[in-house]
This record gives C-alpha cells, sequence and structure tokens, in this order.
C-alpha cells in the first residue's frame, strides 16, 4: 500500500453546471371596474408651468444672462472709454492751462522789457531835451552879450561921434540882432518861455538903438539893465529844466 494514496488516485472531473433558467417576474395586473374608476380623484393640473413653457422660460433666461453680460462687457468699454475721455481731457485742459500760463508769462516779459524801453527812450529823450535848453539857453545867452556888447560900443561911439556912420558897429549889431531873432524862436520851440520873452524884449529895445535912437546915458542904462534881466530869465530856465 502506498504512503500517500491520495496522490495515486486520478484527478475528479469538474462539475458541469446546469442550465440557468431566466426568471420573469410578472407584475401582477388589476382590473378594476369602471365604477371605481371613475370615483378615484383626478390628477391634480400643473397649471401654466408645462415642460414646454419650462423650456421657454429656460432659454429666455439664458437670452436675458447673456444680455446682461454683453450689457456689461459695454458697460465696462463706456466706463474705460470716459475714463480715457476724461483723462485726455484733464490732459489737454492742463496742457492749455499751461500754455495760457506761458503766454501770460510772455506777455508780462515783453511788457516788462517796453516799459523798459519806454523808460530808455523816456530817459534819453529827457536828457537829449535838456540838452537841447541848455544848449539854447547858451546860445542864446552868448547872441545877446554880442548884441548886448554891440548895442554898448554903439552908444558910447555916437556919444564921442554924434555925427559919425558908425557903419561897422552897426552891421555889427545887426548881425547880432538876427541872430537873436533866431535864438528867440528856437526857445520858443522848447518852450522856455521866460527867457524868449526876457530876450524878445531886449532885442526890441537894441532894436531902437540900431534906428538911430538919440544916444544918452539913461539909455545905457536901461539897456545894461534889460540885458541883466534876460540873464536872470536864462539862470531861472537852467534851473528849472528837468
Amino acid at each position: 500500500m502506498s504512503a500517500w494514496p491520495l496522490l495515486s488516485q486520478p484527478a475528479p472531473e469538474p462539475p458541469i453546471p446546469s442550465p440557468v433558467t431566466p426568471t420573469v417576474v410578472v407584475e401582477p395586473q388589476l382590473n378594476l371596474p369602471p365604477e371605481i374608476l371613475e370615483r378615484l380623484p383626478v390628477a391634480p393640473a400643473t397649471g401654466w408651468l408645462t415642460q414646454p413653457v419650462a423650456t421657454l422660460i429656460a432659454a429666455g433666461m439664458t437670452v436675458v444672462a447673456a444680455l446682461v453680460a454683453f450689457a456689461g462687457v459695454l458697460f465696462i468699454q463706456y466706463m474705460t472709454r470716459r475714463n480715457l475721455t476724461a483723462q485726455l481731457d484733464k490732459q489737454e485742459e492742463l496742457h492749455k492751462d499751461a500754455q495760457k500760463a506761458q503766454a501770460i508769462q510772455h506777455e508780462k516779459s515783453i511788457k516788462s522789457q517796453l516799459d523798459l524801453l519806454r523808460m530808455q527812450v523816456f530817459a534819453a529823450d529827457q536828457k537829449q531835451q535838456r540838452e537841447d535848453r541848455l544848449n539854447a539857453l547858451s546860445d542864446s545867452q552868448a547872441a545877446l552879450a554880442a548884441a548886448n556888447s554891440a548895442a554898448i560900443d554903439l552908444i558910447l561911439e555916437r556919444m564921442a561921434e554924434p555925427r559919425g556912420s558908425h557903419r561897422e558897429t552897426r552891421d555889427k549889431l545887426k548881425i547880432a540882432l538876427d541872430t537873436c531873432e533866431i535864438r528867440i524862436l528856437k526857445l520858443e520851440l522848447l518852450q522856455l518861455e521866460q527867457s524868449s520873452k526876457a530876450l524878445g524884449a531886449t532885442r526890441r529895445l537894441l532894436v531902437d538903438v540900431y534906428a538911430n535912437q538919440a544916444p544918452d546915458l539913461d539909455l545905457l542904462k536901461e539897456v545894461t539893465e534889460s540885458y541883466k534881466a534876460a540873464v536872470e530869465a536864462f539862470k531861472f530856465d537852467a534851473t528849472v529844466t528837468p
């Protein structure tokens, strides 16, 4: 007898499964009489919210949501454009303000330069007028001195030689009187009225001397006093000349 009796025996054949018959579940059918069916309650109606209506509502909500989203995009674009326009307007306003300030500053600068130029021109004009007045006074005094000297010489010559012609002295006085007439016109042009009046009065007196007026000491004294008055008028106008 073998020590391993189980190993020496042949392997058993595998069992053959029996065919499975499908189970059919038959639901019981209940046949109710028509009288009972008529008494059963009717299912409540769903109202207007039917399946097509719900579909339409859902589609409408989708469209509304899309429109809201589109409106949001448009609003964002509008706000962006508005902000950008506001920034550009602000920059343009700042630029205009800067240009305006620059123009005002430039105008002030030009005005200051013009004012300075006017002051310089005015100062130069005043200086020139002062020089012209002083020169006119000096020339008038020189012309009057020459006429006065010639008149005194003529008076003294006539006193010494009443019947002499004294032609040379008379010609000298005539030239001096013509020069005084020119100086009077210049004094009037420069508005040196006091000097022009004094010189005119002295010249008229010397014209009388030239016209063979009878020479005497009183006439000589009158000529000397008139000359002194004219010189004082020249000094006064020279003092008040700006």
